[in-house]
């Protein structure tokens, strides 16, 4: 769970992210190239190197994406919509 509070950190300063894909950490990531396999250090290296070499444009975005993902506002209509889903029940018929 540190790892991935880090990351949101990370992101939500804007930082660039490369992370692996294992777990809940892919969710994290802005796009593909963000992602590489657990053990590529060939992946890894590119990635990173592409990260740093985006520049401020890239570090605008990251911010953007920072915002619509994990904005409070965001995160509360997710959890709003899953609440009804379960309470709904799976075949649409309510529990609660």
């Amino acid at each position: 769970i540190a790892e991935v509070q880090q990351i949101a950190q990370n992101i939500a300063q804007g930082v660039p992210v490369v992370v692996t894909s294992v777990g809940a950490l892919p969710e994290l990531a802005m796009d593909r190239d963000s992602v590489v396999p657990p053990h590529d250090h060939a992946a890894l290296a590119r990635a990173l190197v592409d990260a740093l070499s985006r520049g401020e444009s890239y570090r605008s975005r990251v911010l953007e994406f920072a915002r619509a993902k994990f904005d409070w506002s965001t995160v509360a209509r997710a959890y709003g919509k899953l609440y009804e889903q379960v309470v709904a029940g799976e075949d649409g018929e309510r529990v609660v």
